[in-house]
């Protein structure tokens, strides 16, 4: 298992080896559980999966990210899985956010590609902004993006998705590699 998400008693489980998700129920009960459905992804570096808070439209989603390229993958009320054509993006991901229709891609190229994920799950770029180093952690709080890169945590303003502007910048004696929203 290379990557894993809990949502109620399910597990969605990245097992890599078999470039396969699946889904886990009744795993509150050791001795009951089931492998419910699974599916096998379009691409084999699948290193992190993103289940989204929310809906898109009326579907569910998850997001499997890999070195270069993000896949969607919805599910409808139904468990009916589509597999979305993946997104390219220029450069290594380092850290990816979703807040509502809005997806934030920072690069290996030190850059922030601002995307509004359309309707039919098509990408629609926003804009792009440089980034003073790399930025491997992303979180959205009270209307802002906050992304850690080096030793500062930069506020950005995104009242405009397609010009963000620095709100703040606080400069901490750390780097931050993860963080967790309580």
């Amino acid at each position: 298992v290379q990557a894993l998400h809990n949502n109620g008693d399910t597990l969605i489980a990245y097992l890599a080896d078999l470039n396969k998700i699946i889904f886990v129920t009744h795993t509150l009960n050791p001795d009951s559980f089931i492998v419910d459905r699974s599916f096998f992804l379009d691409d084999t570096l699948v290193g992190e999966l993103i289940w989204l808070d929310h809906k898109i439209d009326t579907l569910n989603v998850i997001l499997a990210v890999s070195h270069s390229s993000i896949q969607a993958i919805t599910i409808s009320d139904s468990a009916f899985v589509t597999l979305v054509e993946p997104w390219n993006v220029l450069g290594a991901i380092r850290s990816i956010l979703v807040h509502d229709n809005l997806l934030f891609v920072a690069t290996s190229k030190n850059q922030l590609w601002t995307y509004m994920i359309t309707p039919d799950f098509g990408l629609e770029l926003l804009s792009i902004r440089s980034l003073a180093g790399a930025a491997f952690e992303m979180i959205w709080t009270n209307g802002r993006l906050v992304a850690a890169v080096n030793h500062d945590l930069v506020v950005y303003d995104m009242s405009d998705p397609r010009n963000p502007g620095i709100d703040t910048v606080i400069d901490i004696p750390v780097t931050i590699l993860a963080s967790d929203k309580t």
